[in-house]
């Protein structure tokens, strides 16, 4: 395809490689690190709109990925196959959490939201904590996972939002926060500022 890449995201043993883009659509590649080549296995064509986030499941074989439609699908990688039952997923472990919408993520959103205040999340490599970014500039990082009271059964609203602490650094729209060096440190990227953020990460004492 000629349209942009906009995610991408590796196995839990490096061997595949899944690329979301722009035309709606997820590639799933075969590494070859020795040659240095990637080789087209499958292609996944389940979303209506660009394909934002992408994660695999610990055990490399399932997917899950977000789109701009705010569409969270779930994917076998095995010959790419949509799970349309997403029922079938809830007790999945995943490898990393690049996807902005789910469960584990539920905390994040803002009240009386539009669905545009979250651009970026990731869970440290120990899955103690997770990091957003949002289009006000803040960095946010929760204890992960991320749900508070978790939803209340009839009316479908979170009543009590998990705490977190918030860093302000970025003039405006940040757009994706990456944990390093096995969760000591936070790299945020803005968008309008031009700025690299790297933050140390101080675990609180009780």
């Amino acid at each position: 395809s000629l349209k942009r890449v906009q995610c991408l995201s590796f196995s839990p043993d490096g061997s595949l490689l899944a690329v979301g883009g722009a035309d709606n659509t997820i590639r799933i590649y075969k590494v070859d690190a020795e040659r240095d080549e990637l080789e087209l296995q499958s292609t996944i064509q389940s979303h209506s709109s660009t394909v934002t986030h992408v994660d695999f499941s610990a055990d490399g074989a399932y997917l899950q990925s977000c789109s701009q439609a705010y569409e969270l699908l779930f994917h076998r990688i095995e010959g790419g196959t949509h799970i349309e039952d997403s029922a079938e997923m809830k007790d999945t472990k995943w490898a990393t959490q690049n996807c902005i919408l789910g469960w584990n993520v539920q905390g994040i959103w803002p009240r009386n939201l539009d669905g545009s205040e979250i651009n970026s999340v990731c869970a440290s490599a120990d899955g103690a904590l997770l990091a957003s970014a949002e289009v006000s500039g803040l960095v946010k990082v929760y204890r992960y996972p991320c749900i508070g009271s978790g939803l209340h059964p009839v009316t479908g609203t979170l009543p009590r939002r998990p705490a977190c602490v918030a860093a302000l650094g970025h003039s405006f729209n940040v757009t994706t926060v990456l944990f390093v060096a096995g969760g000591k440190y936070l790299v945020s990227l803005g968008g309008s500022d031009n700025a690299v953020f790297v933050w140390k990460v101080q675990p609180r004492v009780a």
